[in-house]
């Protein structure tokens, strides 16, 4: 197939080579690219898109809401306007974004748990300037795009829907590409320099970090919301038991 035909006028062989100078990449082509090993990792432990039963289900819901609650109340607070420390007109595009603990519990409650005493993450990421906290979002909004391929299996394998207890993992539903694609307009306007740039790719690997270290190496004892309750739950099955980790 011919990819490039030069005009009759123009000998190849006494033309002068063309050679472009390389194109550094992007934050974002740096953000997927140098997460890749984390994100591997992480997906490999959560295995959401194996074989799931409603016990692993309902187990990785406990898991993630531990993390999220924690995470995003500290992004809240880092995000508020009234913070002063960090861009502000950024951190006002962050904040319609983290309500993703609100669905985490609804779920977990139409599923029959209780989010009452749930253990806690306390290994964080940093949040300290406008980077990091980009750079954690990254993670966080990039899970929720994939979050749509998660709920399609779910439903077919486990019968859950966004209103019978999948509501966290369908994101933003139909608006979640588009808010997908302001969300890496969001990272560039925050690459300012190449110190913006490391900062974000560390803060990013470091999310991933921490959500593997606590996916993988936490067990958890889940509370039903009550025996009646579980008795006429549509989605009723035997409570996962285990140890809740220490904070």
């Amino acid at each position: 197939m011919v990819v490039f035909a030069a005009p009759d006028s123009v000998k190849l062989d006494s033309a002068p080579p063309i050679v472009s100078a390389p194109v550094p990449p992007n934050v974002l082509t740096r953000l997927r690219l140098e997460t890749r090993c984390e994100h591997v990792a992480l997906e490999h432990v959560l295995n959401l898109m194996g074989e799931l039963t409603e016990s692993t289900y309902r187990q990785r819901l406990v898991q993630f809401y531990g993390f999220y609650n924690p995470l995003e109340a500290a992004l809240t607070t880092r995000c508020a306007p009234q913070h002063g420390k960090l861009d502000a007109a950024l951190m006002a595009l962050l904040l319609p974004r983290l309500h993703k603990t609100v669905l985490l519990r609804q779920d977990l409650q139409h599923l029959g748990v209780s989010t009452a005493g749930l253990a806690q993450c306390a290994a964080l990421p940093p949040m300290q300037t406008t980077a990091e906290v980009l750079g954690c979002l990254y993670v966080l909004e990039g899970a929720t795009l994939g979050g749509r391929m998660i709920t399609q299996h779910v439903q077919a394998t486990l019968g859950i829907t966004p209103t019978t207890g999948g509501s966290f993992f369908d994101g933003y539903a139909s608006a979640t590409a588009k808010m997908w694609n302001a969300m890496r307009q969001t990272l560039l306007m925050g690459a300012v320099d190449a110190q913006a740039e490391n900062a974000m790719v560390v803060s990013a690997r470091t999310t991933f970090t921490c959500l593997h270290g606590w996916c993988g190496s936490t067990s958890f004892r889940i509370k039903s919301v009550t025996d009646h309750d579980l008795n006429n739950h549509p989605h009723r099955r035997d409570n996962i038991a285990g140890a809740a980790p220490s904070a």
